[in-house]
C-alpha cells in the first residue's frame, strides 16, 4: 500500500515535471543542441533488452540477478530521464519552428513538438514503471520501443535543423 501511494505521488510530481518542463527558450537548433545530453541508444537499447534479462536470469543465482537488475534499472532510469529532458528540449525547439515564416520548417517544428510531447510523456511514465520495478523487483516494467521513439525524434531533430538552416541562407 505504502510504495503504491509513493508511486502515486511520484507520478503526479512526474505529471508536473511533463506539464511544466524547462522554462529556457529554444530559440534554434543550434541551442537544442548546446542543452541535450547524448544519449548511448545501444546500451540503452541493451539495458531494456527482454532477451538480455532473459539470459542474465537463466545464468545468476536469484540474490545476484536481483542485484544486477536493481543496478540495470538505475541506469534505465538515467537514460530514460536523459531522454525526457531531451525531448523537453526538442518539443521547445518545434514550438518555436512553428512561428517560422517558411511553411516547411513551420510544418517539421509542429511536428518535431509533437513526437517530442509523446516521447516525453512515454519516457517519464516508463520512469514510474522503472522505479516501482525498484521497489517491488516483481513488477516488470514496460518499456517497449522507447529507444527506438528517441532515435526516430532525434532523426526529425536532425531533418528541421537542416531544413531551417537551409531557410536562413539569403537568397543569390
Amino acid at each position: 500500500m505504502f510504495a503504491t501511494a509513493l508511486a502515486a505521488i511520484f507520478a503526479l510530481l512526474l505529471l508536473l515535471v511533463v506539464v511544466r518542463g524547462h522554462a529556457s527558450p529554444v530559440r534554434h537548433a543550434d541551442d537544442a543542441r548546446a542543452a541535450m545530453r547524448a544519449v548511448d541508444l545501444e546500451a540503452f537499447r541493451n539495458l531494456t533488452d527482454i532477451d538480455q534479462e532473459r539470459y542474465l536470469r537463466s545464468q545468476l543465482p536469484a540474490r545476484a540477478f536481483r542485484r544486477v537488475q536493481r543496478a540495470r534499472f538505475m541506469a534505465t532510469a538515467e537514460y530514460l530521464w536523459l531522454v525526457a529532458q531531451n525531448a523537453a528540449v526538442l518539443m521547445r525547439l518545434g514550438e518555436t519552428a512553428r512561428e517560422n515564416p517558411d511553411a516547411a520548417v513551420a510544418q517539421l517544428g509542429s511536428q518535431l513538438a509533437s513526437s517530442a510531447m509523446s516521447v516525453r510523456i512515454y519516457s517519464l511514465a516508463a520512469l514510474v514503471q522503472v522505479f516501482v520495478a525498484i521497489l517491488l523487483p516483481l513488477h516488470a516494467p514496460s518499456l517497449g520501443s522507447i529507444a527506438d521513439s528517441y532515435d526516430r525524434l532525434t532523426f526529425r531533430y536532425s531533418n528541421l535543423a537542416q531544413m531551417w538552416n537551409l531557410s536562413r541562407v539569403p537568397a543569390a
